[in-house]
């Protein structure tokens, strides 16, 4: 039995969203593949040193209601199917306000 060691629960996503790494002065933009109020999976790309800082900017909706949100993080796991990250020292309100979003379109996909 796998005991599972995430925090929240993720949801399968297309978010398209930036990854940058300010230490190796690099950036990936792409999409997210999952994301939950703990972190997120960029699939694919180049693999990145485990543990190092970097901000996430997601952007959810679209038009008039394009909303952007960007994250401080860690990157956790990178191998060549992608990289995971933990979001680190965010604001309370701006994690609640991510969970918030993410419930809703589980809500979605889940209704279909």
């Amino acid at each position: 039995m796998t005991h599972e060691k995430r925090q929240f629960t993720r949801i399968t996503v297309r978010i398209p969203a930036m990854l940058s790494l300010h230490q190796i002065d690099t950036y990936r933009t792409g999409e997210v593949a999952n994301i939950c109020a703990g972190g997120c999976f960029f699939p694919e790309g180049e693999i990145l040193p485990e543990g190092e800082p970097c901000q996430v900017t997601i952007t959810l909706g679209a038009g008039i209601n394009t909303e952007t949100m960007t994250f401080k993080g860690e990157i956790i796991r990178s191998n060549p199917a992608g990289t995971g990250i933990r979001f680190t020292d965010n604001p309370p309100e701006t994690v609640a306000h991510l969970a918030a979003v993410l419930a809703v379109r589980a809500e979605e996909q889940r209704t279909g």
